[in-house]
């Protein structure tokens, strides 16, 4: 598989009348960034593509590792979509894997293709790939411009690490 490009954004035939709103290639999730050349992302939001929403894809082909340490739980002022997709071509709605998901405080275990609605300001992760048995598809979106979140600091999820200082994390 090529390697991304990171922080390149590649777009169609800008000679056509409509080339230029075909993306290739696009930054990587500022909150995700990746050097792996197995994981393949895409994000878009209103910084790439004038009057465009938050938008995160990636290609999800192994677990997340045991001693991995997830990024406090966050919310938004604004609804998001978690898409989680399976590649089972016999069965699309079969996931091809494990996933662990926090809302709130409860746990979810989900194996089958879903959409997870996050009303805005509700508190979500941590989010680990349990099992991956076929690639998984991850899609998350929203219609806010950019991605914006605010930290969840209850001290029950002070095991977890802070997410990186970027622009994007208010607080």
């Amino acid at each position: 598989m090529a390697k991304q490009k990171s922080g390149v954004i590649k777009k169609g035939d800008p000679k056509t009348k409509y080339g230029t709103y075909i993306v290739y290639n696009t930054k990587a999730n500022p909150k995700h960034p990746t050097d792996d050349p197995n994981m393949f992302s895409m994000y878009l939001d209103e910084r790439s593509v004038e009057g465009g929403f938050y938008y995160s894809g990636v290609v999800i082909h192994k677990p997340t590792p045991a001693d991995a340490v997830s990024t406090k739980p966050h919310y938004h002022d604004y609804i998001e979509y978690i898409i989680l997709y399976g590649t089972n071509p016999s069965d699309a709605f079969d996931l091809g894997g494990e996933v662990e998901f926090w809302i709130d405080d409860e746990k979810h275990t989900i194996t089958n293709t879903c959409v997870i609605t996050i009303p805005p300001r509700l508190s979500h992760c941590p989010f680990y790939f349990k099992r991956v048995d076929r690639p998984i598809l991850f899609c998350s979106c929203s219609p806010a411009p950019v991605l914006y979140e605010h930290t969840n600091r209850d001290p029950k999820w002070s095991h977890l690490k802070d997410p990186p200082k970027i622009p994007e994390v208010l607080d």
